[in-house]
């Protein structure tokens, strides 16, 4: 994709959107990468200056037709991204056909290391979760009027399965 740092990230649209890749790198870039299957050619478009310091992670968000578009509408294209300017962005494709940020989403602290979009829409809102160097987990929840809340998880588990397939307790962000 011809990014010019590490490459932090990879995620693949939605199958309706058909077949697109996007990249998140370290200097400062997303890539798409569209497959044209009317002249079986990739191409290739750039969101540059995505984030300051660094693009760490891409999801794309689930696709959505919206009530009475008849279905004749085109499927909008929209990712989240998260970098190192503590940061989760919304962008989306323009009438013009241009990527452009819809929403900056500020909580975080620190650096922002990852950010997943839930794959399901319940009740016209979209769901995000980011994670970052703070410690924290942020859901981000839009609701039908395009305004999106913040609501920090305040004790995360994590586990593991061991070799016997069971399930492990390793730690907690609990500071208690």
């Amino acid at each position: 994709m011809g990014h010019e740092a590490s490459v932090n990230s990879v995620a693949f649209a939605p199958h309706q959107l058909g077949l697109i890749l996007a990249s998140a790198s370290a200097d400062c870039s997303i890539g798409i990468l569209e497959f044209n299957a009317t002249n079986a050619q990739w191409v290739e478009s750039r969101i540059l200056k995505a984030h300051e310091q660094g693009v760490n992670a891409v999801s794309w968000c689930p696709v959505q037709r919206t009530i009475g578009d008849g279905g004749d509408q085109p499927l909008r294209k929209r990712i989240a991204s998260c970098g190192n300017d503590k940061l989760v962005k919304i962008w989306v494709v323009d009438e013009k056909g241009e990527w452009t940020v819809e929403k900056n989403l500020a909580g975080h602290s620190d650096y922002v290391r990852d950010v997943a979009w839930c794959p399901v829409i319940s009740h016209s809102m979209f769901t995000i979760a980011s994670c970052g160097m703070d410690q924290s987990v942020i859901l981000w929840r839009c609701n039908e009027n395009s305004e999106w809340t913040a609501k920090l998880l305040e004790k995360i588990t994590l586990w593991k399965e061991n070799i016997q397939g069971q399930w492990q307790k390793i730690d907690d962000n609990s500071k208690a």
